[in-house]
């Protein structure tokens, strides 16, 4: 039996990027959107694409949950999920179908490449899941999988001027998190992450050193020591920047950037060396790749 595809999207005031969003997922057997409070043209503009676009859910600041519950809604064997602001590439929605009638039971789900603008790729995650699937965390959403099957599949993300409407919401809703899960390192990662974007530098690194105290996840400890590194010398505290730029290095000795931000720290000759240095790396098991 053919197994169907359904896309899934939870949108609130994106008029202007959803139609080019949907045009690239109109192919798929299902097309499910859960609106959560617009006060645009965004419903109008859904309901041009799929009869299935619900307003029931109330927002929460939780966007697990409003994936949850967009799954719930939808009937597809798999399910794609995707940003209003995400373009998936040209064919992609054959190329998923074709993928999920082969790929072998054991994966419960599928990751594909998040490409920026440029073509750079920034990450790879698993977003297309098989139905039944919930969601975790408030912000950075994750799906609960076991295992993923990597493919080439490539999305671009855009930048959605929806985001300027509450830019502070990605911050309120990592504090909540914090709360109410203290001791989770991806939440102390995140939330530090988001302290250094506010230029609170000495609250970012206070937490990534709690984080550091944790986590074994080499890909995100090599980048939480590239932040701290990066928090430190805005601080005008450049050994102890350098010392965890090592650190990066030291965790994955494949991180360009971290290569390169070494040597943005220091002067001639050691500039040109760790310049050097960087010309030889791959990027290989990097979180994100920011470089090329």
């Amino acid at each position: 039996m053919e197994m169907k595809l359904s896309v899934a999207l939870i949108v609130k005031n994106e008029e202007e990027m959803l139609k080019d969003c949907l045009e690239t997922v109109k192919g798929a057997d299902e097309i499910v959107i859960c609106d959560t409070g617009s006060t645009d043209k965004t419903v109008e503009i859904a309901k041009k694409y799929t009869d299935k676009v619900f307003t029931d859910y109330q927002w929460n600041d939780h966007f697990g949950e409003a994936y949850t519950h967009a799954f719930s809604k939808c009937n597809g064997d798999w399910i794609l999920s995707i940003d209003a602001d995400g373009r998936l590439e040209r064919n992609g929605i054959k190329k998923i179908k074709d993928l999920i009638q082969v790929v072998p039971k054991e994966y419960d789900s599928i990751s594909y490449h998040i490409v920026k603008p440029n073509g750079l790729i920034s990450h790879t995650l698993p977003r297309i899941c098989k139905r039944g699937t919930k969601w975790k965390y408030r912000v950075h959403a994750n799906p609960l999988v076991k295992r993923s099957f990597k493919s080439d599949i490539r999305v671009t993300a855009f930048y959605s001027p929806a985001h300027k409407k509450d830019p502070n919401r990605a911050l309120r809703m990592l504090e909540l998190q914090r709360e109410e899960m203290p001791d989770d390192t991806r939440t102390m990662f995140y939330l530090a992450r988001e302290y250094s974007y506010k230029k609170r530098y000495v609250d970012a690194v206070e937490l990534l050193d709690e984080y550091l105290g944790f986590n074994t996840w080499r890909a995100e400890r090599a980048e939480a020591y590239l932040l701290k590194a990066k928090c430190l010398w805005r601080m005008s505290r450049g050994e102890q920047a350098r010392q965890s730029c090592l650190q990066a290095i030291y965790t994955n000795p494949e991180f360009k950037e971290a290569f390169l931000f070494m040597s943005a720290m220091c002067y001639e000759p050691m500039r040109s060396t760790w310049s050097r240095h960087a010309e030889n790396c791959f990027n290989t098991d990097v979180l994100f790749h920011r470089v090329d």
